[in-house]
């Protein structure tokens, strides 16, 4: 298995971060299949892709040709077996239920082509695949991070925290403003408003593949 036998990419799961992966890796040119388990759930992430995709429009992040392209790259489905058989490189990003996620991969591992990349939105991989996976966030314009031991929170996380944490006591102290703390994390940090439009941005672009 190599980087370049990846063609076609699917998504188990299409909540907040399900749907964020799916833009990524449509917007980086593969053809996305994402999943959930009614039509009810996949028209609510289809609705939030496309204002994700007309939020980076307007932001001049992507143009209006890219946004329609992208789109046309995402098929959501409620048939896990279809996706699994279609699929060369499979990220799960359900409930945070073990269980649940050990039923789900003992499907995807009986469906899908023995060659096909098995992931968890929080996983560990070989070495090999790790490389794979590597190379793969980078052809999409990601930014991969490598996280040498497993820690609670992971790494960005943690470090969002502090600074959410240490926001709110300035605020709290009557250091500043709610929005002069805001405007200073803006400008100095380069992070989009935290107003709801943004939101929808942020989870879009920065949902990553914890590998």
């Amino acid at each position: 298995m190599t980087l370049a036998d990846i063609k076609s990419v699917g998504v188990v799961g299409s909540g907040t971060m399900g749907f964020g992966i799916a833009i990524n890796f449509a917007l980086g040119g593969y053809r996305t299949v994402i999943s959930d388990v009614d039509d009810e759930t996949l028209k609510r992430s289809m609705a939030n892709i496309q204002l994700a995709l007309s939020l980076f429009v307007e932001e001049k992040l992507i143009t209006q040709e890219q946004a329609s392209r992208t789109l046309t790259r995402i098929e959501p489905t409620t048939d896990l077996e279809k996706l699994a058989t279609q699929s060369d490189f499979v990220t799960e990003a359900i409930v945070e239920r073990l269980a649940d996620k050990q039923e789900l991969f003992n499907k995807l591992d009986a469906w899908c082509p023995p060659h096909t990349i098995l992931v968890s939105n929080t996983s560990g991989t070989s070495d090999e695949t790790y490389e794979i996976i590597y190379d793969l966030m980078k052809k999409i314009k990601r930014i991969p991070i490598r996280v040498l031991k497993e820690l609670p929170g992971y790494l960005l996380n943690r470090i969002q925290g502090a600074m959410g944490r240490e926001a709110t006591r300035l605020w709290a102290e009557g250091v500043a403003t709610a929005e002069d703390i805001e405007l200073g994390i803006q400008s100095t940090f380069e992070l989009p408003s935290v107003g709801n439009r943004m939101n929808v941005l942020r989870l879009s672009t920065v949902a990553l593949l914890y590998i």
